[in-house]
């Protein structure tokens, strides 16, 4: 996690602490802890190779049969996460 161009987004959303970095122009990686963890401590998941969606506004990974869509905005942050195009998480 230390090799990054840009810290693009740190957030608090639901339980979740999410971090994503820009890791090379135009990639992105996604790395979160869960509870009350901090960003010393290693995260329960990377994913890297996100894009960002200019037209939604959001961050998209892709971890096998799982997509991780993360909105932001002035108020805050939403975390969408699907299964197999099913929703099986939502956190703002």
């Amino acid at each position: 996690l230390r090799k990054f161009e840009k810290l693009e987004k740190l957030a608090q959303v639901g339980k979740f602490l999410i971090r994503i970095d820009r890791i090379t122009s135009g990639k992105f990686r996604y790395s979160s802890w869960s509870g009350t963890e901090d960003m010393t401590k290693k995260p329960d998941i990377v994913i890297e190779n996100g894009i960002y969606d200019e037209e939604k506004d959001e961050y998209r990974f892709i971890n096998g049969n799982y997509t991780y869509n993360i909105k932001t905005s002035v108020e805050g942050a939403e975390l969408v996460v699907k299964h197999n195009d099913e929703i099986i998480l939502t956190a703002e």
